[in-house]
């Protein structure tokens, strides 16, 4: 809504005063609307300036100080609340980031999905932004730039977009399995790491194609093992319908249930 703008005011004028008129409330001209639209000092009261206050007073903890436990979590609840309910607003203790979130921190995350097969559509769209959630992912290994999301040039972004049909096992990707990615997304500040893992799926379990697993705060040295060692790296668990291939595509193991009821973790094979 703009109040220099004729139509919008014309039309916020006449729909007040119809509904005035409907209940009761004295009529007012378009000069004396136009005053009213335009006045913010009532926005002041609103819920978001309230939350803000709150931002700046916790924010001045930390400027005078004060270490982070002084800090809380402030609600702004729709009715009173408490045990006498007296509350509108409610503190709480701030809580510690999540270890196995990989947005709290560095996270690794375990994709197996049949290399074969497997398109960069499906790693970028399907795992990355429909499930991991990132917004625009950049695509990384080493030092090598696979995939690039973002404010880019239209040219860049048909390149990008020429990319999304290749398998991954193709130019530029040329993944192997547990190949290592890092993702990058800086519209959110987020990063995470993933071990592609070379698998055979049943479409009819998994009719997305790919299964996820993953911990956060995987260290580098472990990394390093899992590129070095692929044999000593643990792949996804799932159902009783993953099979891990070989570079020919035969099937090497094939998960078997445990006494306990489990599916014991598949060996990985090394495709190089």
């Amino acid at each position: 809504f703009d109040k220099d703008d004729d139509v919008c005011l014309d039309f916020v004028a006449a729909a007040a005063n119809l509904r005035a008129a409907v209940f009761g409330i004295p009529l007012l001209s378009r000069f004396k609307i136009k005053e009213i639209a335009g006045n913010i000092i009532p926005a002041i009261a609103t819920t978001n300036a309230i939350i803000a206050g709150y931002i700046v007073v916790q924010a001045l903890k930390v400027l005078a100080g004060q270490s982070v436990e002084a800090c809380s979590s402030v609600y702004l609840c729709r009715g009173l609340s408490g045990k006498r309910k007296d509350k509108m607003v409610v503190h709480s203790r701030l809580h510690p980031p999540n270890p196995a979130c990989f947005v709290c921190a560095q996270a690794t995350v375990n994709v197996a999905l049949d290399l074969r097969t497997a398109t960069v559509e499906l790693l970028v769209k399907k795992v990355l932004q429909e499930k991991l959630s990132f917004h625009e992912p950049t695509v990384y290994q080493g030092e090598r730039l696979l995939y690039e999301c973002g404010d880019l040039d239209d040219d860049e972004v048909a390149l990008n977009e020429a990319k999304l049909p290749k398998r991954l096992t193709e130019a530029p990707f040329n993944l192997a399995d547990q190949a290592i990615l890092e993702v990058d997304d800086s519209s959110q500040n987020l990063k995470c790491k993933l071990i592609i893992t070379n698998a055979k799926l049943r479409p009819e379990e998994h009719p997305e194609g790919f299964t996820l697993d993953g911990k956060a705060g995987a260290t580098a040295s472990a990394l390093e093992q899992a590129a070095e060692d692929p044999g000593g790296a643990k792949g996804t668990a799932g159902d009783d319908d993953l099979e891990i291939l070989d570079a020919t595509g035969a099937s090497v193991s094939k998960k078997r249930k445990t006494a306990n009821g489990k599916a014991p973790m598949p060996e990985t094979v090394d495709l190089s």
